[in-house]
């Protein structure tokens, strides 16, 4: 099963690189074989300085974080809406529409709307996510 995950983001990761429309609307995040990929389908700055603005997202992927329950340790989906902070190296979920496992079960539907994941290292998953985020938010 895990060389199953690990397939399908390669998959996914490949299919990156041979659209320029998809390159354009996807983050690609992934770590020892875990991460996620982020569909970008806005990002609205709230300040001239373009240091923090919110992004309406799909995620899709596999998530491992110090930061994040144990239980989405496994392939995810969901819409959220974030809130990025690019002084302060901080994400912060404004609202999760629903995160699902592959079965279909739900695993989590609007019960944490403020959860952060914030950057204590550089070279972690979530600061490289964050900081790529907020390259793409000041090309606007």
């Amino acid at each position: 099963m895990n060389q199953l995950k690990k397939g399908t983001l390669f998959l996914l990761g490949a299919c990156l690189f041979i659209s320029p429309l998809a390159q354009a609307n996807y983050g690609h995040y992934e770590r020892n074989g875990k991460g996620f990929l982020v569909d970008l389908r806005t990002i609205q700055p709230l300040n001239k300085q373009k240091t923090k603005f919110t992004v309406s997202a799909d995620l899709i992927g596999f998530i491992e974080s110090n930061d994040i329950p144990k239980s989405m340790l496994n392939q995810v989906n969901s819409r959220a809406n974030l809130l990025i902070d690019c002084k302060a190296k901080t994400l912060a979920f404004q609202s999760v529409q629903v995160i699902h496992k592959p079965d279909g079960r739900i695993l989590m539907e609007n019960d944490q709307p403020n959860f952060k994941m914030s950057s204590s290292k550089s070279d972690s998953l979530e600061g490289y996510m964050i900081e790529d985020l907020c390259k793409s938010a000041a090309k606007l």
